[in-house]
Formats: structure tokens, C-alpha cells, sequence
């Protein structure tokens, strides 16, 4: 190449990188929500309403506890949830479940995690 003169080379060919992927012959692969298209965790997000935690269990007798909870777990992981009142001078008892367990009425779930989900543990004053 002679000294001051600019190959054309470079610029050529981010043209046609800039064509190719405008005309959808070179693209990348892209899954919203994930990395792979077949995500293999899902995830649990535990809330409390009033004075209680509550305990997840999973298979393996792996526990935690606490009042908000952010777990991911392999799709299928067999769970206990178990809603706990705290035990303190204003009695409060379980009241109900909000989100995707059943049944609603029990402090005790047992459920298998395939997919995301959302719970809420609420408890109430002993009248």
C-alpha cells in the first residue's frame, strides 16, 4: 500500500456486514426473558401480609425462611411452604394464601415449581 493512501477494504466490508443483517441473512438468535430457549429455573417471590415468615422447603430438606423471598429453583423441584405466625403479643393466626397455590386455606402447601411464580402468605388478628 503506498504511504497516505486509505485501503477501502474496512469500509467494504462493514457495508456489507450493515447489508447482510439488514436483509435478515446474518442474524443473531434472541429469546426475550432468557438466555437460553429452554430455561431450565423458574423462580419463586414470597411476600407477607401482616406478622408471619414463611418457610420454604425443598426437595433435600434444604430451608428458608424470611418475610420476602427471591429463590430460583430447577424446573420441577418438589416445595413445602409453610406459613408461619409470629409469635409476639398481637396473635396473629394464617389467613390465606394469594397467588398460585392451593389449596388457599391451609398454612402448609406442598406444590412441584415449573414455572414462575408469585405467593403471598396473609395473616390476620385472632379476634
Amino acid at each position: 500500500m503506498t504511504p497516505g493512501k486509505k485501503s477501502i477494504i474496512p469500509a467494504v466490508f462493514a457495508a456489507m456486514l450493515v447489508f447482510l443483517t439488514g436483509c435478515g441473512l446474518l442474524q443473531k438468535d434472541t429469546f426475550l426473558g432468557s438466555t437460553t430457549p429452554d430455561d431450565p429455573m423458574a423462580k419463586l417471590s414470597v411476600s407477607v401480609s401482616g406478622n408471619g415468615y414463611v418457610e420454604v422447603i425443598s426437595s433435600g430438606n434444604q430451608k428458608v425462611s424470611g418475610n420476602s423471598l427471591a429463590l430460583s429453583f430447577l424446573k420441577g423441584t418438589a416445595l413445602t411452604l409453610n406459613a408461619v405466625p409470629s409469635p409476639n403479643p398481637d396473635a396473629k393466626t394464617f389467613s390465606e394464601w394469594i397467588g398460585g397455590v392451593t389449596p388457599t386455606n391451609n398454612s402448609e402447601v406442598t406444590l412441584n415449581i415449573n414455572a414462575d411464580l408469585n405467593v403471598q402468605a396473609v395473616f390476620s388478628v385472632i379476634p
